[in-house]
């Protein structure tokens, strides 16, 4: 997940044709009908909007939630000496001075409007475990986020840094803790949480050892040489709407991955992607049986670029983006990608993660 500096939220639409092929080589997939929109502007300036993330409600609305960072009339806190040398970022992440509002908007009409559903102010501006990231709506018609508990700027929330699962009933006004997630020897990154078709909650969340005073890690950028890899993404399941949880089930085996995206297949098992922003590019299934869910190997891309979004159509092709609006698509599962026809290659100054509006039956998300 990444800081996208931006002033606007964009919605893209694309429709896709399928095409029979001809002695003139036409493409077999070609965008039709792309379209981009703003949707939201801040109101103050200077200002800018991050970590944007659409998911489905429970009755067919949308929801986009995002994070707004507008700048401070007094100066606020700053995060410690020791806080900097211990994250080891360069000094363009430093945002202690800027004020952060968790906005969230939902639309009732396919995406064609979209109201406000909150706008909150974090009570520790600047600070980035303030960020609500991932979020997905549940079917008990609540939210349910995540943080960077590890990246806290106050000691006491950094000690509890496997905390970092929040829930709200009224509409991310408010929002209650819920008991930690994982094993407390290791810090953790939400990335992304999804509904699947039952309501079962899949939670993308990779785990790293934790770093700082007594542990074996002074900084964050710190690595053990005998390690294979120190980071493994993992997975998270929910039967109950993010109260309990099972896991944590790694996947891309001796693979250093931070972000992950996946469709579920009609038959049920779920297919992740390690997107070329990675060192080995590729596949993985994830089979299900009941409420089970087994991985199996990795596989590598045999040719093209493997999208950081991807999303399924109804005739079982893949269509996904990568950041900056590079479009691509696979007709064999993501075993090869090619560029999609008809969409623009690259969008400036426009959301990374896309937001994909289908016509209404063509697959799941």
């Amino acid at each position: 997940m990444y800081f996208v500096w931006i002033m606007v939220i964009a919605v893209s639409a694309v429709l896709l044709t399928f095409l029979c092929p001809s002695a003139e080589a036409e493409p077999a997939v070609r965008a039709v009908d792309f379209e981009s929109r703003e949707i939201y502007r801040s109101e103050e300036h200077p200002s800018y909007t991050c970590w944007a993330q659409l998911f489905p409600g429970e009755r067919g609305q949308w929801y986009l939630a995002f994070d707004e960072r507008t700048r401070s009339e007094e100066p606020l806190a700053k995060p410690t000496r020791q806080w900097w040398y211990e994250m080891g970022q360069p000094a363009g992440y430093e945002s202690s001075q800027y004020r952060c509002w968790v906005v969230v908007l939902e639309s009732t009409d396919s995406m064609g409007s979209w109201q406000m559903v909150a706008r909150t102010e974090s009570a520790s501006p600047g600070d980035p475990v303030t960020s609500r990231k991932p979020m997905a709506r549940t079917k008990d018609e609540g939210f349910l986020a995540g943080c960077w508990a590890s990246y806290a700027y106050d000691p006491a929330v950094k000690a509890k840094a496997n905390e970092v699962l929040y829930q709200s009933s009224d509409n991310c006004h408010t929002w209650k803790k819920l008991p930690p997630l994982h094993d407390p020897h290791f810090i953790s990154y939400p990335y992304h949480v999804r509904a699947l078709h039952d309501g079962v909650l899949v939670l993308i969340c990779p785990l790293s050892p934790p770093w700082g005073p007594g542990t074996s890690r002074p900084t964050r950028i710190s690595v053990n040489l005998d390690a294979v890899n120190e980071m493994q993404m993992a997975l998270f399941f929910s039967h109950d709407q993010g109260r309990t949880w099972q896991g944590p089930l790694p996947i891309f085996p001796g693979q250093t991955v931070s972000e992950t995206d996946f469709v579920e297949l009609p038959s049920g098992n779920l297919l992740f992607f390690n997107n070329s922003i990675f060192a080995t590019p590729g596949r993985q299934f994830v089979y299900r049986h009941g409420d089970t869910f087994t991985p199996g190997p990795m596989e590598k891309v045999r040719s093209g670029t493997v999208p950081e979004t991807v999303v399924l159509t109804k005739e079982g092709i893949l269509v996904g983006c990568m950041r900056a609006g590079a479009y691509y698509w696979s007709d064999d599962l993501g075993l090869n990608w090619h560029p999609l026809e008809g969409a623009p290659n690259t969008r400036p100054h426009r959301l990374r993660r896309p937001l994909w509006r289908r016509r209404p039956g063509t697959g799941r998300r």
